[in-house]
C-alpha cells in the first residue's frame, strides 16, 4: 500500500503523487515522491498541515548527499 500525497501545483490544480520513501535530516521531515517520468523528488514537510515545499537548490544538494548516505548504511547493514 503506497502513501500518497496531494500536490498542488503552481496553476492551482492539484494531483496526488506517490511517496516512495521518508525520512528526518536536522529536525525536518522530507518525503521521496515518485515524478511521472519514474524519477523522484525530495520535498520539505513543513508546518502542521504538513504541506509539501521545494527545496532551494543548497538544500535540494544536502538533502540528496544525505539520502544518498542513508540508503548506503541501510545496504551495508543487510549484507552483514
Amino acid at each position: 500500500h503506497q502513501h500518497m500525497v496531494t500536490f498542488e501545483n503552481e496553476d492551482g490544480s492539484t494531483e496526488e503523487v506517490p511517496v516512495v520513501d521518508e525520512f528526518d535530516l536536522d529536525g525536518q521531515t522530507y518525503v521521496l515522491v515518485m515524478n511521472t517520468d519514474e524519477t523522484v523528488t525530495p520535498l520539505r514537510v513543513d508546518g502542521e498541515e504538513g504541506d509539501l515545499v521545494f527545496l532551494t537548490e543548497e538544500e535540494f544538494h544536502k538533502v540528496s548527499e544525505a539520502y544518498a548516505a542513508l540508503v548506503e548504511a541501510e545496504d551495508f547493514e543487510e549484507e552483514e
